[in-house]
């Protein structure tokens, strides 16, 4: 047989150094907790700084924009009175140069209408009357319209004072011939005077024509026949 010598086993940890290496590792671990503790906290910090610091940042731009809007509001309402006013005021200039524009049309037709029986004057004569226009229109009632025109024919258009008579020249209906006076007006004027009467016919009577006396002051009386329209029925 062959002997073995055996040696008594030794443990290549001891007892001892276990303890020193589990110290080491708690050791460590309350090293990194603290320093793992130490950054959540400085993070929190941080990110609670940065929170607050973003919440005042907002804040102000709330209060910025706050701003802003009641000053838009108040340049719309700024705007809107504004437009108000103009828009009164483009209404009432509006309305004034209609005025001015039809004033201006009847003045320009007024002074056209005096020009016109200016022109109508004899320049040679320093006084005198005459007639202008006369026409008979019918109604739609039936009735007639009788209108004439009166001037002056002097350069020096001292003021004209006189009558004027209408006779209406007819017939019956027995064929016998009529003159009836149908109007009378008292002529006061410096450059001319119009005259306008409405006449009835009664049943029976056939007008011929209307006969118009002038009669001025210091002047021979002036006459003017207008023939009755002859009125074809359909």
């Amino acid at each position: 047989m062959i002997k073995r010598n055996r040696k008594p086993f030794k443990p290549l940890v001891t007892a001892r150094s276990l303890k020193a290496e589990v110290g080491r590792y708690i050791v460590y671990l309350v090293i990194i907790s603290a320093c793992l503790m130490l950054a959540f906290f400085t993070g929190y910090q941080t990110s609670d700084a940065a929170l607050t610091q973003s919440q005042q940042h907002v804040a102000t731009l709330t209060t910025t924009l706050e701003q802003q809007q009641a000053k838009l509001q108040v340049a719309q309402e700024r705007a809107a009175a504004a437009s108000l006013a103009r828009s009164v005021a483009e209404s009432a200039n509006q309305q004034s140069r209609e005025e001015m524009v039809k004033l201006q049309a009847e003045v320009s037709e007024l002074s056209q209408l005096v020009n016109y029986y200016r022109s109508l004057m004899d320049s040679s004569s320093n006084s005198g009357v005459n007639f202008g226009n006369a026409e008979l229109r019918p109604a739609l009632d039936g009735s007639w319209t009788l209108s004439a025109m009166v001037h002056q024919v002097a350069t020096q258009h001292q003021v004209v004072r006189g009558e004027l008579v209408a006779h209406l020249v007819s017939t019956n209906e027995e064929g016998v011939y009529e003159r009836a006076e149908i109007g009378r007006i008292n002529l006061s004027f410096r450059y001319f005077q119009r005259y306008v009467t409405e006449i009835q016919l009664p049943d029976g009577m056939v007008a011929k024509e209307v006969e118009l006396s002038l009669m001025v002051r210091g002047e021979e009386p002036k006459l003017l026949s207008v023939e009755w329209p002859v009125v074809i029925e359909e």
